[in-house]
């Protein structure tokens, strides 16, 4: 489901579900109406049964629940907000508690839920935000080393414990061991596969805690100094290092690579166990993540109970988190669902956590090891900024660099929130409005029937162009001179020029070598001169100040450095038009090839016509997901059949985690796609061509060759115009491909203007910004069609 599907879906959903609460009919208990994200059958079941005990063991509030989609959940949630139709009680992913705060969704709980109960909640059990408690779950989830006890005492390595977890260069050995033995390609497993923000954020930031940095300053909620801060450029470099050495797969195939034995260690969350100890049986071990420097860490932090802003009756809520925080409620979900329960005496009364318990070791590791992620409303941004880094720099990207873009991401996106201030709730709905219309009355002559009939005939595609091109490109224009959120609770305010200024700002910076005090030239590890770095001078020079490096021309022995404001639009456009280039062409010829095939006559040609436009009916989601198996480094049909044919000499590529070939493998994977729709078109194209041209010039002793160039060329000119036109702008459009195959990597390599434009808009929630990317890419594409256009005319003539 995309992200801007999503966005619709939870606005339709949210407007059609019903209100917080409503009495029964007769003089029965209160309904009060409650959503939860759809999680699993066990997870689902259990709940279920919850609220069933909680609606017997009381006569007076009646909850009635609504599942919802967790892709969606979120914007369900807002949206419902700001149409007045909130239920009373929801639930919340904790990470996000400060955000619904800021957002005006949901209220402190603190004075609705009594003390006692919720002093034995653990620290990650609680969603706090400026001292008051808005929510509070029954469950945690806890991140640990599974492996297997035969794998590590065949190379004799010590058993972990809780006390005495194994230190950095205890774990480095142990995977340089682990790899030397033969047995695993890639002996760890870090589940790198996973394209959420939300993994990365929460498996990979607590070894960045390990290591003494932190993704954000939490005291004045800043990330420069923290995030890119020598503690973070430490965990950096070791985490790349750990796909440098091959200890770890940038893309597993799948996420069995432990239980088949791919991996000898899997780094994930209590969720695997079940499925682990059916597999691996007494042979699992459960073990604390490493020491890196400053203690264990793990992330902290699940789903948890809220209640609304709006909510009528909080009396109400709080009674039903009384009721489901109860010790036996929360060992009846942690027994059901698996998950880790978030009190002492949940966990005693728990058949799998309580003292010698087969999951015991999750709730020792939560409550000795969890940490939240950052109380911020700025947490989407700052997850969002982490995953790209972290992404960036396991694809090769520099340590310091990718560090350093994230955090002048999320303190700028802090900045543009005005600081994320306290500020009054979302403006709501109070009823529907009803719109109605008036006839029109046309002065002048009587229109004959025959017009009239036009203007109908033609008022739908009409209506449709007004609605659907014509009103969202004004809106989304005046929008680009405002700095917006998608979700505020503060109005948009008028910035001018701002966002074209911060869109399309380039400059140059010209470097000398670097010399030494009798004025040698100094020579970097590469026998290259070297240069300041670009960045010690866009962070300290004001005339650079919000730039960041693109590329670099050396003339001579002087660097010129390109820097923009938003290297990463530049670099999508380059991109996009790049892909276009080549996919045209490609797809244009393989699809006349198809075409004149089809067209010759050959014996079976209906049956090879379906062949070859089946790919253009199949999703394109799951076109590119079987493509991206193909292309697989290790395991894909691509390499495999190159190492046959090259009885195993060749090495094998990563297509997809290369800059040099992610995109040139979209190319591939797009023009197979789509040549089909366009060889139907050629075809009636073909078939328009008489055949008395052809045979004429058989006559006249003409060549294939020459029967194809002299006559069936210029049969197709207005044809492959037409074509030429529609492939280039579905290649302009390219979002779905890149979004399944590879999120914009390697180190941005695929990234396109309408993924730029999503990711700005929705994911990071800038929605001006992500309009202004919108119109100035409208503008460039109409220009270029405009330009197309004229020049096939002239060709045409």
């Amino acid at each position: 489901m995309t992200a801007d599907f999503r966005i619709k879906y939870a606005i339709a959903l949210a407007m059609a579900l019903g209100g917080c609460a409503r009495p029964s009919a007769t003089s029965g208990p209160t309904e009060l109406a409650l959503w939860k994200h759809q999680a699993g059958e066990t997870e689902e079941a259990a709940n279920t049964e919850a609220i069933a005990r909680f609606n017997a063991s009381q006569s007076r509030w009646h909850i009635t629940a609504q599942s919802l989609p967790q892709g969606a959940y979120s914007q369900s949630v807002v949206a419902a907000s700001m149409a007045g139709r909130m239920p009373c009680v929801l639930t919340v992913d904790q990470p996000m508690v400060a955000s619904f705060v800021w957002g005006g969704h949901i209220r402190p709980i603190d004075d609705l839920v009594p003390a006692e109960t919720l002093a034995p909640v653990s620290a990650s059990g609680k969603g706090t935000y400026r001292s008051r408690i808005y929510s509070v779950g029954q469950f945690d989830a806890a991140l640990a080393l599974f492996t297997r006890r035969s794998a590590l005492a065949a190379i004799d390595a010590r058993v972990p414990t809780l006390d005495r977890p194994w230190t950095l260069p205890e774990f480095d050995g142990i995977l340089a061991r682990l790899k030397a033995t033969g047995r695993y390609t890639y002996p760890l497993d870090l589940s790198t596969r996973d394209t959420k923000a939300d993994w990365w954020t929460y498996a990979f930031s607590p070894i960045l805690q390990g290591f003494g940095g932190d993704l954000i300053d939490r005291t004045i909620m800043r990330a420069d100094g923290t995030l890119n801060g020598p503690q973070a450029q430490a965990f950096a470099t070791w985490f790349r290092s750990l796909f440098v050495s091959d200890y770890v797969n940038r893309r597993e195939p799948d996420e069995n690579a432990f239980v088949k034995g791919r991996a000898a260690m899997a780094y994930t969350g209590n969720w695997w166990a079940p499925d682990y100890r059916a597999r691996v049986g007494d042979d699992l071990l459960i073990l604390p993540p490493p020491d890196f420097g400053r203690g264990a860490v793990i992330g902290g932090g699940s789903w948890q109970w809220a209640v609304s802003r709006s909510c009528p009756h909080p009396t109400g809520a709080g009674e039903f988190i009384r009721f489901m925080m109860q010790p036996r409620e929360i060992a009846a979900m942690a027994d059901a669902a698996g998950m880790v329960p978030v009190t002492e005496a949940g966990a005693a009364l728990s058949v799998d956590f309580r003292p010698g318990g087969k999951s015991r070791i999750f709730f020792d590791l939560m409550q000795r090891f969890a940490r939240s992620r950052p109380a911020t409303p700025a947490f989407s941004m700052i997850s969002s900024s982490f995953f790209g880094a972290m992404r960036d720099i396991m694809d090769g990207a520099d340590p310091q660099d990718a560090l350093d873009d994230a955090a002048d991401a999320i303190d700028q996106s802090i900045a543009d929130n005005r600081g994320y201030r306290a500020a009054p709730p979302l403006r709501r709905r109070s009823g529907s409005r009803r719109f109605g219309c008036r006839p029109m009355m046309i002065a002048g002559r009587k229109r004959t029937s025959g017009a009239r009939m036009a203007m109908l005939l033609g008022a739908p595609a009409l209506l449709g162009l007004l609605v659907f091109v014509v009103v969202p490109f004004v809106l989304a224009l005046l929008l680009t001179f405002t700095d917006q959120r998608l979700v505020s609770p503060e109005a948009g305010r008028f910035v001018g020029l701002r966002n074209y200024q911060r869109l399309l700002s380039v400059s140059y910076i010209v470097q000398s070598p670097l010399t030494d005090s009798i004025g040698k030239t100094i020579v970097g590890p590469d026998g290259r001169p070297a240069y300041d770095r670009v960045r010690s001078i866009t962070r300290t020079d004001p005339a650079y100040r919000d730039y960041r490096p693109m590329t670099e021309i050396f003339v001579g022995r002087r660097r010129i450095a390109i820097v923009a404001k938003d290297p990463a639009f530049l670099g999508a456009l380059i991109n996009t038009f790049a892909f276009a280039a080549m996919v045209v062409p490609l797809q244009c010829f393989v699809a006349l090839s198809l075409a004149l095939l089809v067209n010759a006559g050959l014996r079976g040609q209906t049956l090879f016509r379906a062949i070859y436009f089946s790919p253009v009916v199949m999703s394109m989601v799951v076109v590119s997901i079987v493509w991206a198996f193909l292309f697989d480094r290790d395991l894909g049909l691509f390499n495999t059949l190159l190492s046959l044919l090259s009885f195993g000499s060749a090495p094998r590529i990563d297509w997809l985690g290369n800059p040099h070939t992610a995109m040139p493998a979209i190319v591939i994977m797009s023009a197979w796609q789509g040549a089909g729709f366009q060889m139907l078109i050629f075809l009636a194209g073909l078939q328009g061509i008489s055949q008395e041209l052809y045979d004429a010039a058989r006559i006249d002793g003409a060549t294939a060759w020459q029967r194809f160039r002299h006559v069936t060329l210029p049969g197709l000119r207005q044809t492959i115009a037409f074509v030429m036109i529609v492939t280039t702008i579905a290649a302009l459009g390219l979002f779905t491909q890149v979004d399944v195959m590879t999120q914009g990597g390697p180190q941005g390599a695929t990234s396109t203007v309408m993924f730029h434009a999503i990711q700005r808009g929705v994911r990071e929630e800038n929605i001006a910004y992500g309009s202004t990317v919108s119109v100035v890419y409208f503008v460039l594409i109409a220009g270029l069609i405009l330009i197309q256009q004229a020049l096939q005319r002239r060709w045409s003539r």
